[in-house]
């Protein structure tokens, strides 16, 4: 096998090689602003959850009856 095969060989293994890691990495990093997108819309939607809790059970003489009829639709 002629040198220039042997080097042309060589470039390609060392540019697949930096291409699957760069791919790996990407996917790496775009998982984990996901997970810290969906985890931030998970706070959201819990601090609404409390905020309505709390005031139907202030508006409710602080009992917690109005549960028998609460709905989550509207959250």
């Amino acid at each position: 096998m002629k040198i220039s095969h042997k080097l042309f060989l060589t470039l390609i293994g060392y540019t697949a090689s930096i291409l699957v890691v760069t791919l790996l990495l990407a996917r790496w990093s775009f998982e984990q602003g996901f997970i810290e997108f969906t985890r931030g819309l998970e706070q959201q939607r819990l601090n609404r959850l409390a905020q309505t809790l709390a005031t139907n059970y202030a508006n409710s003489g602080e009992n917690w009856r109005f549960l028998d009829n609460f709905s989550l639709e509207y959250l």
